[in-house]
C-alpha cells in the first residue's frame, strides 16, 4: 500500500522537486481515500480541516447562490489539490464553497493539526511543500485570471461590433481561441419550429461536419438542453468511440430566455481538434457555455436583419404588384 501511495505521488508534477526521502516522509501523513460518485468532501461553510490531492478522479466545485442552488464553478481532476488554507492559513476556517466526487476518485488527505506537527519535525520540509503550493495556486490563479479577462472581453466586443455580425463572428473566434486553442470552430443557428439547423460562420472546416456525427449530437443536446465534451476520456469511459470517430470537440447549445422565463435553444457553438493533441475537458466546456450565453446577442441580431430583409422584400414585391 506505502509503495503504490509513493509510485502514485512520483506520478505528480506537484512532488516533481522532492527527493525520495522526502516524498517518503511527506507520503506517512497522507491518508488514501477511495471515493465513490457524488460523495461531498466538504460542504459550504463547513470547517477547514483537511488538505486534499487528487490522485485519478474529477471533483466538482460547487458555488451556492442567492437562491440556494449549487452552481458548478470549475472542475479538478488529478495532479490537482483542494482546501489548500489547511496548511497555509489560519484565518480561513470556513469552506465558501463545496467539492463534490464525479464519478470514483482517488483522493489522498493530511489533516492541519497532523501537517503541523510534521512542521515541528520537519521545518525545512515543510516550508518547502508550502512553498509548491503557493506557486501551484499562483499559476492557478494567472490561467484563471486571463481566461476571465478573455471572457469578459467577449462580452465588449459583441456590442461594439453587433452591427456587422461577419466581422462579430470572427473577432469573437480569435477570443476564444485565446482562453482555449482549438483548429476548429463552428457557430450554427437553430429553429426550433422547423428544427432547421444553420450553419452560420466556421472557421478550419475543409471536410464534411457529418464526421462529427454532429446531426445525432444535436438531437442530444435539443432533448437534454446540456451540452457536450467528447474526448479520449469520455470515449474509453462511454464507448462511444465508434459513433463519434475517435475525434475530440465541445458542442454547447446557445440559449435565450423567453418572456415565460423559458430556455430556448436558438443555436450552437462547436470546437473541434484541441492542438498539441490535447483532450477538451469539463473546465473547456464550462467557459464554452459561458461564452455560448454571451453569442446568443449576436444571433439574435443577425435573425433581426434577415427579418427586416424579408419584409423589405415583401413590400417591395407588393408595391410592384
Amino acid at each position: 500500500m506505502f509503495d503504490n501511495k509513493l509510485q502514485n505521488l512520483k506520478k505528480l508534477n506537484f512532488f516533481n522537486n522532492l527527493n525520495n526521502s522526502e516524498l517518503k516522509k511527506f507520503a506517512n501523513l497522507l491518508k488514501v481515500e477511495k471515493i465513490d460518485s457524488n460523495f461531498y468532501l466538504f460542504n459550504s461553510s463547513d470547517k477547514v480541516e483537511n488538505f486534499y490531492i487528487i490522485i485519478s478522479g474529477l471533483v466538482e466545485i460547487l458555488k451556492i447562490d442567492k437562491n440556494n442552488n449549487e452552481n458548478l464553478v470549475t472542475i479538478l481532476d488529478n495532479d490537482d489539490f483542494i482546501s489548500e488554507n489547511a496548511l497555509i492559513s489560519e484565518n480561513f476556517n470556513r469552506h465558501s464553497f463545496s467539492a463534490k466526487t464525479s464519478g470514483e476518485a482517488l483522493i489522498y488527505s493530511i489533516s492541519s493539526s497532523d501537517f503541523k506537527l510534521f512542521t515541528e519535525k520537519n521545518p525545512i520540509l515543510a516550508n518547502k511543500i508550502l512553498s509548491f503550493i503557493i506557486l501551484k495556486m499562483k499559476a492557478k490563479l494567472d490561467v484563471m485570471n486571463k481566461r476571465f479577462h478573455s471572457i469578459t472581453s467577449i462580452s465588449n466586443i459583441i456590442s461594439y461590433n453587433i452591427n456587422s455580425p461577419e466581422n462579430c463572428f470572427d473577432l469573437v473566434f480569435d477570443k476564444i481561441f485565446d482562453i482555449i486553442p482549438f483548429s476548429k470552430i463552428a457557430l450554427f443557428s437553430f429553429n426550433n419550429l422547423t428544427n432547421n439547423i444553420v450553419l452560420e460562420k466556421e472557421n478550419g472546416f475543409d471536410f464534411d461536419f457529418s464526421v462529427y456525427k454532429i446531426d445525432k449530437i444535436f438531437d442530444k443536446i435539443i432533448k437534454n438542453s446540456k451540452s457536450v465534451v467528447y474526448n479520449s476520456v469520455s470515449a474509453n469511459i462511454k464507448d462511444i468511440s465508434k459513433i463519434y470517430d475517435v475525434r475530440n470537440f465541445i458542442l454547447s447549445p446557445v440559449f435565450i430566455t423567453n418572456n415565460d422565463g423559458v430556455d430556448k435553444i436558438i443555436g450552437f457553438l462547436f470546437l473541434a481538434d484541441k492542438l498539441n493533441k490535447l483532450d477538451f475537458t469539463e473546465n473547456d466546456r464550462i467557459v464554452i457555455d459561458f461564452i455560448s450565453d454571451e453569442v446568443s446577442s449576436l444571433l439574435i441580431y443577425k435573425e433581426n436583419l434577415k427579418i427586416k430583409e424579408q419584409e423589405k422584400e415583401l413590400k417591395r414585391k407588393y408595391f410592384e404588384i
